[in-house]
């Protein structure tokens, strides 16, 4: 059900939350769905129409029934499908009143409804067959019955607006009730047949006239006896209520008047048995007349939707009713009313004389009442101080076990119950694409709407939760290092965070709103150097990439602090002048520049009172607690673990593990790598000892465009730069901090075209994050796109470890890429995809002979092995019923011209192209290892205790050895003892 209250001053509808979920709309797919309509006085009955839009198309018409001010219709359950839509959509209901001569529509409802996929089977379904005509006699028909009601009471027991009805005819009907109940229950299943088909209801009119008299009758007689029960009943209740005052009395006397309490007993159950006896009437006429209302009503919105003409049949059967009524009252007002007073007598007289004896008792033990009742104080207080004392050494306990858990979700599994210890809310800032000063993108930051709702529940737990102020949202900016949380994704984060325990707001992350008032220096255009205003948040990293900005393309200039760069180009202005105004148009639109940017240092603020009064009152749940937000934020929450709980789940099954793990622990162990390393061997022979070849190949996409391999070693003496295979050693001179490549952009990077984007970036081991390109007298900062021009083309390349001189360092890693996104490093591959046949690469086997070598300490042992031919991953040195031997499965082809492969292979050109050299998996060869090789790998041993295996090769080993038993029982001890503390 969603309800709807209409709010007179707005005119408008507002969706109420629903008391289950608190949402304020429905789900796709939900069927049987009512809508509740409330702040209106609508008729009875009356026309809603539903669509799926607000103009043009159709509608779905259904009919609302008006009961107390409320109103119910039911909502179609085809819009709750709507076709499989995809998205939230909305539902419109158009609220049509209605007369015998006109028709117009008075109120509009919007309905929301959340998309969610399709199930299976989908619920609900419908065969609506609603007629116009059927809402006025609906009405009508209420309205008759609301009449027949009012006559109905009045010939029952009277009612003040017909005095001449004063007598009460329940007795003599009372009796009729349970027969008729029975025959109408019958009546109304015929009547469900008869108006299944509107085509044959006119063959049927003369049936449904007689059953209809027949529920008119006995609704009718139901009315009647319904006021007998509700007089029988309070009289019954008024001798129940002495005797339960009796009851309490005795039982407060229980110890000093049993045979008091005997004789209030014997009183109480006779009044109690008098009591229930009409009670028991009563309930019995209730069932009866509620049955026979639903009965009623499905049996008139039946007749009324067959059509006007068999509602019309039905109120004159009604009226024939009505006068059965009147000729049976005279019969029956006599009758009630005798048993009426001499039921009420005998229970006046009864409980006069029980209460009588109970006062007297009563007051006998009034003085013994108040003397345990102070005792009961007292000790209540005690009770109370004791229970607050528990719950103070439950939280603060020495030796209580505290968990933390993250994530933006949480769920404890082992939770007390207890107080929370510690909750921390993280910030995030995204955007949903690229920015650029002609293509803005907005920022998205946790707690942009003013607030961070946090959530508590459990298991059958009253939910709880705390708000918590964000009024400028909690910002965050993605780092490679030094974050202050990491998501579920390995993604860091340097973020303002709301820190609950400590009651602080921690803010690492700064914004700034540029405004057009800002001072500039052109000095080093094309970059203009922007100063923050006195009120900007000073403190800036000296990095581009802890900077995020909607318009893109601004990067930090200086290590000041406080100011940013703009490249004139990118922004398509001349000077600062230009640029400042700009930001000030943008300013004016409501749309500026923003630049979010982590601060060198943190600041704390103090939370404010109330949140931190809210934050101590939460507690967890037992045995779990779920944790949630309704921002998608991270989260960080310490909580008192359940002891029980903790044990089971952290120490209890480990330890069974590590029991077991003992139990079939085998005197010799496996264990595989490039490197072994065991601490637990004894001093045997291996028993064991496997190797493979390696096989590598470089992959790319040929993104890298930057050809490292141009740079030729330039030393002058005590400066220059070295090339030791892509990774650039670079010394600055005594002069100056820039060191010269002495090539030109277009030589390094031959790909590159003029008037395209790119982007530059490197790993350098100083401080520096630039380039400079000398003809064109432009910086190229790291991760900074640049739209080349010739210019730039024909520029030697200057390369820099830090601004300072007589510094070295190295760099590596350097690329180029298309776009203004710096993509992941790959080597350079002339612009095209490899291996391909555009761009071939090398297969790296192991090829040489390799040298085993097994250590401890000062201790070592070697053997050289010479494979016959080069050794990759197919093949492997292995030992075979006592022996070693050589199992090759690699065959080679060192130029591809058509031979058949079908199975595994490995190419040059990425595939069996002309020309190509290819290495494929092909039935196994065994090849004997010579024997004073044989001999020399038998007598390789494992040393007590540590033994490291590493080779020369590059290849992957296995080893079996045998475990020295001490040292193995004495580590899984030790691992056992670890998982208890």
């Amino acid at each position: 059900m969603i309800i709807v209250i209409y709010n007179e001053n707005t005119k408008e509808f507002e969706v109420l939350p629903n008391r289950l979920n608190g949402n304020k709309y429905i789900w796709q797919y939900d069927y049987g769905q009512t809508l509740r309509i409330q702040g209106l006085n609508l008729p009875s009955a009356v026309e809603i129409h539903f669509s799926l839009q607000e103009t043009g198309g159709t509608s779905v018409n259904r009919v609302g029934v008006t009961k107390d001010g409320v109103t119910d219709v039911i909502i179609p359950d085809s819009m709750l499908e709507n076709d499989g839509a995809d998205r939230t959509y909305d539902i419109f209901a158009f609220i049509y009143l209605t007369d015998d001569t006109s028709g117009q529509t008075e109120y509009k409802i919007k309905l929301q409804v959340k998309s969610r996929p399709k199930p299976e089977v989908p619920g609900g379904g419908e065969n609506p067959n609603i007629f116009h005509e059927a809402v006025q006699a609906v009405r009508k028909s209420a309205d008759k019955a609301a009449e027949s009601e009012k006559q109905a009471e009045g010939w029952a027991h009277g009612r003040e607006d017909l005095p001449e009805r004063a007598q009460d005819n329940a007795k003599y009907y009372a009796g009729q009730t349970a027969a008729d109940a029975k025959k109408t229950g019958t009546d109304r299943k015929e009547v469900e047949r008869l108006v299944e088909s509107v085509a044959g209801i006119d063959e049927q009119v003369v049936k449904v006239e007689n059953l209809t008299k027949q529920a008119q009758t006995s609704a009718t007689n139901a009315a009647l006896s319904e006021q007998a029960a509700k007089t029988a009943e309070t009289n019954a209740q008024t001798a129940q209520a002495g005797a339960e005052t009796a009851e309490g009395n005795a039982e407060l006397a229980e110890q000093g008047a049993k045979a008091s309490e005997q004789a209030v007993e014997r009183a109480k159950q006779l009044v109690t048995q008098m009591g229930q006896e009409v009670l028991d009437n009563k309930n019995h006429v209730d069932q009866t007349v509620q049955a026979f209302t639903l009965t009623a009503q499905q049996a008139v919105a039946d007749v009324n939707n067959a059509g006007q003409t068999q509602t019309e049949r039905v109120q004159s059967a009604g009226n024939t009713a009505v006068e059965s009524v009147k000729t049976a009252q005279d019969a029956a007002t006599q009758a009630v009313e005798t048993a009426k007073t001499e039921a009420v007598k005998a229970v006046q007289t009864e409980g006069t004389t029980q209460t009588g004896n109970v006062t007297q008792e009563g007051e006998k033990q009034v003085q013994a009442v108040q003397q345990a009742a102070q005792e009961i104080v007292a000790d209540r207080e005690q009770i109370q101080e004791n229970k607050t004392g528990i719950e103070a050494l439950k939280q603060g306990k020495a030796d209580a076990i505290v968990e933390t858990a993250s994530g933006e979700t949480i769920q404890a599994e082992d939770s007390s119950g207890l107080g929370v210890e510690g909750l921390r809310i993280f910030g995030k800032s995204t955007q949903d694409g690229v920015p650029s000063p002609e293509s803005p993108v907005s920022i998205v930051n946790i707690g942009d709407k003013g607030n961070v709702k946090v959530e508590i529940t459990g298991n059958n737990a009253e939910p709880q939760s705390i708000t918590l102020t964000t009024p400028n949202g909690l910002l965050g900016i993605k780092v490679k290092t030094d974050g202050n949380y990491t998501d579920s994704t390995g993604q860091q984060w340097v973020c303002n965070e709301i820190d609950l325990e400590r009651g602080k707001y921690v803010q690492r992350v700064g914004k700034y709103i540029f405004d057009g008032t800002e001072i500039t220096q052109d000095t080093w255009l094309p970059t203009i150097v922007v100063s923050m205003r006195p009120d900007g948040l000073t403190g800036v990293v000296y990095s581009t990439r802890f900077l995020l900005s909607n318009y893109g393309a601004a990067d930090f200039s200086n290590n000041t602090g406080r100011s940013f760069g703009f490249d004139s180009e990118k922004w398509k202005v001349s000077n600062g002048k230009e640029l400042t105004a700009f930001f000030k148009s943008k300013y004016d639109t409501g749309k500026p520049v923003e630049a979010q940017y982590v601060l060198a240092s943190p600041v704390e603020h103090d939370l404010i009172p109330e949140e931190i009064a809210a934050y101590k009152v939460l507690h967890t749940n037992y045995p779990t607690t779920v944790v949630s937000n309704d921002e998608s934020a991270h989260m960080e929450v310490s909580y008192v673990a359940d002891t029980k709980n903790y044990i089971a789940s952290k120490i209890e099954t480990p330890l069974q593990k590590q029991i077991t793990d003992l139990q079939n622990a085998l005197i010799s162990q496996k264990i595989s790598g490039g490197g072994i390393k065991v601490t637990d061997s004894a001093r045997v022979p291996v028993v064991n000892f496997a190797m493979w070849g390696k096989t590598e190949q470089v992959k790319t996409t040929g993104t890298n465009l930057f050809d490292v391999s141009k740079i030729d070693d330039a030393w002058n003496g005590s400066y220059g730069i070295k090339n030791n295979n892509g990774v650039l050693t670079v010394v600055s001179s005594s002069s100056s901090s820039a060191v010269d490549t002495n090539k030109t952009l277009k030589e390094l990077c031959p790909q590159l075209k003029n008037n395209e984007t790119y982007v530059f970036n490197a790993v350098n081991s100083g401080k520096s994050n630039m380039i400079y390109l000398d003809n064109a007298k432009k910086i190229w900062f790291y991760h900074q796109p640049m739209v080349m021009t010739e210019e730039m083309l024909n520029s030697r390349v200057y390369l820099y470890i830090s601004d300072k001189i007589n510094d070295s360092g190295t760099i590596r890693n350097i690329q180029v890429n298309r776009g203004e996104t710096v993509l992941p490093y790959e080597p350079y591959s002339g612009g095209f995809p490899s291996p391909s046949p555009d761009w071939g690469q090398p297969i790296e086997v192991t090829a040489h002979p390799v040298t085993v070598t097994i250590k401890s300490g000062t201790e070592q042992q070697s053997v050289t092995l010479v494979p016959p031919r080069p050794l990759t991953k197919w093949d492997k040195l292995e030992k075979v019923d006592g022996a070693w031997r050589w199992m090759y499965q690699s065959r080679w082809i060192e130029s591809y011209v058509d031979e058949n492969i079908t199975g595994e292979y490995i190419s040059t050109t990425g595939g069996l192209n002309a020309g190509a050299k290819v290495c494929y998996k092909s039935t196994p060869e065994h090849i004997p290892l010579p024997q004073p090789v044989q001999d020399k790998l038998k007598t390789l041993t494992v040393y007590a205790g540590t033994t490291e295996i590493t080779n020369d090769g590059g290849c992957n080993m296995e080893l079996t050895y045998t475990v020295d038993t001490q040292s193995y029982v004495d580590k899984k001890i030790a691992e056992v003892s670890k998982a208890i503390l």
